[in-house]
């Protein structure tokens, strides 16, 4: 992790720090080492903790470093506040129907797939943007394990266009349904709600795109700390798992593999991956951990270079890509990554659109692009 003012230095944006673990120990235990190397010299005055992993909260210890505040996300209060929000929007389309929202009570969580997923982002970009990430220097968002957290975090890196996306096709139709309708509106005295009630409030949209732009953006200060659980025989499917962070926008990673792991096997890795690696137990070594944060991390992590032939090359860090099912499609000025049924959307410089996709390779961790 690059130390906090070298991250400051880097960056406009203020640190963000993402701690994803497999077991509640590693995910206390990378927030402890985190927080020992925020307290150093130059570090943060003050930090932000939100857990979004649904542990009990934790008393930091005396420290001379930053001020910490914690902050529990509590799901069930969450989405009871989002529904009081919603239903003055369905109130129109609830009266439509004839039908009456009074009683109506909010569907479960988990009765509707991915609804958690999004009550999560929400929770996260409205905090993100709130009073206390504001006035704090440095935020810190403890996540689940790797395979939860990364449709809450896909969520978060697309911003407000996923969400709109799903919706516009529909809003698109009830539009030119509703114009097809006025006569009969008029007549039946119908009061046809309009599309517009169902697009995303600006305050919302602020927000996710505010989110977006702290995780994903080219000049984003954020970096994930990711904790695997791994033995031996989970070594063949391991880059699988690690490269879900990359291809979700996310490649300013730190890993941590807990197990018993050969050394040849974790030196390969290491070399393979090009990323700060740690192996071992719980109670890891404090010099270990301390070198394994301060190992710098690319501070570019998609390249767009120019040769003074013309070729046009762009260079994404993706470690654990692998080329089995990889696929690069070139859609305007849109480059779409799809591996291990995951898709990675890259916006090309407005000058690139005119060029054409030549090939594309590997030079692990880089996936290499040339146009012409």
């Amino acid at each position: 992790m690059t130390s906090p003012d070298r991250a400051i230095q880097g960056t406009h944006a203020k640190p963000l720090f993402l701690i994803s673990g497999d077991t509640a120990p590693q995910r206390r235990e990378l927030l402890s080492r985190l927080q020992e190397q925020l307290s150093c010299s130059g570090g943060p005055a003050s930090v932000l903790v939100l857990d979004l992993a649904g542990g009990p909260a934790q008393p930091f210890p005396e420290s001379k470093g930053p001020a910490m505040r914690w902050e529990s996300y509590a799901p069930e209060p969450w989405a009871d506040q989002i529904w009081e929000q919603l239903l003055p929007v369905l109130e129109p389309w609830s009266a439509l129907l004839e039908g009456s929202l009074n009683g109506l009570e909010r569907p479960a969580s988990r009765e509707i797939p991915g609804l958690e997923s999004l009550l999560g982002c929400l929770y996260l970009a409205h905090r993100c943007a709130g009073e206390a990430a504001v006035e704090t220097e440095a935020l810190i968002v403890v996540l689940p394990p790797l395979e939860q957290a990364l449709p809450l975090l896909q969520l978060a890196c697309r911003g407000p266009d996923l969400l709109e996306g799903l919706w516009r096709p529909l809003l698109l139709w009830w539009s030119q349904t509703r114009q097809r309708l006025a006569q009969v509106e008029l007549l039946l005295r119908l009061r046809l709600p309009p599309a517009e009630s169902l697009v995303l409030s600006e305050r919302w949209r602020q927000s996710l795109e505010g989110l977006a732009e702290r995780l994903c953006a080219p000049q984003a200060a954020a970096e994930v700390l990711l904790a695997l659980a791994t033995e031996p025989e989970d070594l063949a499917g391991l880059a699988g798992r690690i490269v879900a962070m990359p291809l979700s926008g996310l490649p300013r990673l730190r890993l941590w593999l807990e197990g018993d792991l050969p050394m040849a096997a974790t030196t390969q890795l290491e070399h393979q991956l090009a990323l700060p690696m740690l192996s071992g137990r719980v109670a890891l070594d404090c010099g270990d951990v301390d070198a394994w944060l301060n190992q710098p991390l690319p501070p570019e992590t998609t390249l767009w270079e120019t040769s003074e032939n013309g070729i046009h090359r762009c260079r994404l860090f993706l470690p654990g890509l692998a080329r089995e099912g990889l696929q690069v499609q070139h859609q305007d000025l849109n480059l779409q990554i799809r591996s291990s049924g995951m898709r990675l959307t890259v916006t090309m410089p407005r000058d690139w659109g005119q060029l054409t996709c030549r090939s594309a390779r590997l030079e692990a961790p880089w996936l290499v692009i040339d146009f012409g």
